[in-house]
């Protein structure tokens, strides 16, 4: 979706006016995390401890867990719509703390990649 949005973005003609933002948003309390979902049992090969799946599923089991804390999807819809009212939108809107310290630690992952494997780019011309 990030390579998708970003293509978008950049082929769009600026006459047009329109605008693409991705956003990627943290756990809200939406009902599929409220529990009005259907949720299967796991499959096997997704069971193994250390997984993301893993975590994710451990909190929807979990849902009245204090240290699950989920965004109001009341007020994050707000902010969908106050997105959309500006006239200059950002190519991304990162909703919530969560999500934010998931975008960040893949920030410095990436940057932790370039600046182990630049050399590899060196005498590529």
């Amino acid at each position: 979706m990030e390579g998708f949005t970003e293509t978008l973005a950049q082929e769009l003609d600026p006459d047009w006016n329109i605008k693409v933002t991705l956003i990627e948003p943290g756990w809200f309390a939406t009902a599929a995390v409220t529990g009005k979902a259907t949720v299967l049992p796991a499959h096997p090969a997704y069971t193994k401890p250390g997984l993301p799946v893993v975590a994710v599923r451990s909190a929807l089991e979990n849902l009245n867990d204090p240290n699950n804390k989920f965004g109001n999807a009341e007020k994050a819809a707000h902010k969908f719509y106050e997105l959309a009212s500006l006239p200059d939108p950002p190519l991304r809107l990162i909703l919530g703390q969560d999500a934010i310290e998931i975008i960040r630690s893949k920030m410095k992952s990436v940057a932790s990649d370039i600046e182990n494997f630049e050399a590899w780019s060196s005498d590529l011309l």
